[in-house]
């Protein structure tokens, strides 16, 4: 998810090597590491990050499963035949008594001798009479005080077809997952803005088309393809955001991206609270993605890309325009800085013609670096680390995306519950670089991942103290955010340049592979009520022991090639291996 490396960009030759990355990293130091440009390109960026969140945890609100119970067809019949008037407290004696038989996917349907007696005399307490048949439900009628229509009472998806709303979840997330490694790899050879268009516009066609479905199938359809066009944009704006900004405050800038992903889900929770219908939620999250198309208009280029595209001329205007808004407020200086910017252009326009001079000659100046895919698993202190955080971005996704999802299934006010949630991941992310820098990024990662799997484990054994239960799962989806916001991190620190947007890039892939999987573990709830909690708990337990092997990465050196990858993980033990080393020696 962090920048494109560019040292693949790198020419080979017996000539001078053409490092783009110190050149842009010196452009951008000179032109203002971290001004009102960095503030309005921070600020460009909430909206689309915003969506992306709010989009993705949707089907909070739009698959919610309201209390149901049968609809009553005989009602009007009983009334005629016994001159009665139905009320709400006879419900029960509709329902089947044998406990295999749900009350909310099964009801009685009287023969043709009705017992007026059994369905409205109070004082009546025989059993149910011999000639009433038990039957599955057909309709149902729904409370709908939290929502008045969700995808389950539109396409009546209980009782036999509760799968089908978690289903419906997994397939959105497959679709992310396709979405990210095909937009990835356009953002690429496009460019970032232009990738970044093109989701846009699709995820505002797609998402406007969801709304007016008229059938699960179609919905399900329509919501893997739209899927396929949210998280694009999110990884595209991440990306372009790191190669934006200078070394020294890359890691601050892309936790303050971090804080709108927390607040989509803030909007999303004030959408649905003011809509209360499935249809229009889906229609005004579509519809403001017309708003980033405005957003793309205003965002540059990354001028890393360019200068890899070999666009030097380009990249310089970029670099201008960041001058330009870094120090319109300082004129005093503009001189000064205006002739370092020349002295800067005329060593990039000199890079320029010898370029274009050994393309003359015959070198192959634009042969790639192979480095890639292979390389995670090449070596075997890389190999160790890579497979560590493929289970670990898998893990923590799954517990993160599994505790968002069920902030509505708390009790009490569920938009309320939503709201205080991402308040609180919010925090998370705002505090968590000082943390680390204290107590360093692995073993912080545990003790979070720790703490988040025992509050989930608790879950189940305090759901009947409703404040406490709720509370409970607040505090567990905090201290999961913290290891969300550090993965990232860890990842674009403990990898060589080299392979680490390979890194990143199968990280998030694995990580939607746990966006997957967690509705399908939610939907354990069918067999089990408590059973969901649990497994999420252990999943978070085991990674947070798994992690203490990975290298801590805080205020060093990050590597640079392979060798020095290979080298640093191997003279940084990760804690546990350090703990098990003191303990061997003294034995």
């Amino acid at each position: 998810m962090l920048k494109r490396i560019d040292s693949r960009c790198e020419m080979g030759s017996n000539r001078k090597n053409i490092n783009e990355i110190e050149d842009v990293e010196t452009a951008l130091r000179n032109a203002g590491a971290c001004g009102l440009f960095h503030i309005w390109l921070i600020l460009l960026t909430m909206l689309p990050f915003t969506l992306t969140s709010a989009n993705m945890a949707s089907s909070i609100f739009e698959g919610y499963i309201p209390n149901h119970r049968c609809d009553l067809p005989f009602v009007d019949s009983l009334e005629k035949k016994c001159n009665k008037t139905w009320t709400s407290t006879l419900h029960v004696k509709a329902a089947p008594l044998e406990r295999s038989k749900s009350a909310a996917c099964f009801r009685y349907q009287p023969g043709p001798e009705i017992n007026c007696s059994y369905w409205f005399d109070p004082n009546n307490t025989t059993e149910t009479p011999a000639n009433i048949d038990t039957v599955p439900c057909q309709k149902w009628t729904y409370d709908r005080s939290v929502m008045r229509n969700t995808i389950v009472t539109d396409f009546s998806l209980v009782c036999g077809s509760t799968w089908a709303s978690y289903i419906s979840q997994s397939c959105f997330m497959l679709g992310v997952l396709l979405g990210s490694i095909l937009f990835g790899i356009l953002s690429d050879r496009l460019g970032r803005r232009h990738t970044f268009l093109m989701c846009s516009v699709g995820g505002l066609i797609t998402g406007t088309a969801t709304a007016f479905t008229q059938s699960y199938m179609s919905y399900g359809i329509l919501r893997t393809i739209s899927g396929f066009f949210v998280i694009p944009p999110f990884l595209t704006l991440y990306v372009l955001v790191s190669e934006m900004v200078v070394v020294k405050y890359r890691v601050s800038f892309l936790q303050l991206t971090q804080v709108w992903f927390a607040t989509g889900y803030i909007l999303l929770s004030l959408v649905s609270y003011l809509a209360r219908e499935w249809r229009t939620i889906q229609l005004v999250l579509s519809l403001l993605q017309a708003f980033s198309i405005v957003v793309w208009w205003f965002i540059p280029e990354s001028p890393r890309w360019l200068l890899c595209q070999h666009r030097h001329k380009e990249a310089q205007n970029v670099i201008d325009m960041i001058y330009q808004y870094n120090h319109c407020l300082r004129r005093g200086d503009s001189d000064r800085h205006r002739l370092d910017r020349q002295l800067s252009i005329t060593k990039d326009y000199d890079l320029v013609s010898e370029l274009e001079e050994m393309k003359f000659k015959g070198y192959d100046v634009d042969r790639k670096q192979q480095h890639g895919l292979r390389n995670l698993l090449g070596t075997p202190g890389i190999r160790k680390v890579s497979l560590v955080h493929f289970f670990h971005w898998f893990a923590i996704f799954c517990v993160y995306f599994g505790l968002t999802l069920n902030a509505a299934k708390l009790g009490g006010d569920s938009f309320f519950n939503l709201i205080v949630a991402s308040l609180m991941e919010l925090i998370s992310y705002v505090i968590v670089i000082p943390m680390t820098n204290k107590f360093g990024r692995v073993v912080f990662m545990s003790v979070s991942e720790v703490t988040a799997g025992i509050l989930c484990i608790m879950m189940p054994y305090i759901a009947h103290v409703n404040w406490l239960y709720i509370t409970t799962s607040i505090l567990g989806k905090f201290f999961i955010s913290f290891a969300f916001a550090l993965m990232f991190i860890h990842v674009s620190e403990v990898f060589p340049t080299p392979i680490r947007s390979a890194a990143t890039g199968m990280c998030s892939a694995w990580a939607r592979v746990g966006g997957i999987a967690s509705p399908l573990i939610a939907m354990l709830t069918l067999i089990a009520p408590n059973l969901p909690y649990t497994i999420f708990g252990i999943i978070s337990l085991v990674t947070a022991f798994v992690i203490l092997i990975l290298p801590e990465t805080g205020n060093v050196k990050l590597p640079s090639t392979i060798e020095e990858g290979e080298e640093f993980i191997k003279s940084h033990p990760g804690p546990l291996l350090v703990l098990m080393r003191r303990f061997q020696r003294k034995t």
